[in-house]
């Protein structure tokens, strides 16, 4: 699954990430863009895996990815 954390800059995406993936957060206001592959376990997972004893097994990873925004290109938020 991938997911993508768009924000301004020091919106807290980053800090978000290596919240998720226990990276080291980057210096303020960079604007590199931050990736992180993170495993997902799941119990209900291993217990089907013991019961129906499959010959493969695929657990969840989510890619991660931080990308700043430029301030020229956010517009206002939209009224819900």
């Amino acid at each position: 699954m991938k997911v993508a954390l768009l924000g301004l800059l020091q919106s807290g995406k980053s800090t978000i990430l290596s919240a998720i993936s226990g990276k080291a957060v980057p210096p303020p206001g960079s604007t590199a863009i931050e990736e992180a592959i993170v495993p997902v376990p799941d119990e209900r997972l291993d217990w089907l895996r013991e019961y129906y004893k499959p010959k493969k097994t695929t657990h969840v990873a989510l890619t991660c990815r931080a990308l700043t925004l430029p301030m020229s290109t956010a517009g206002p938020v939209p009224d819900a």
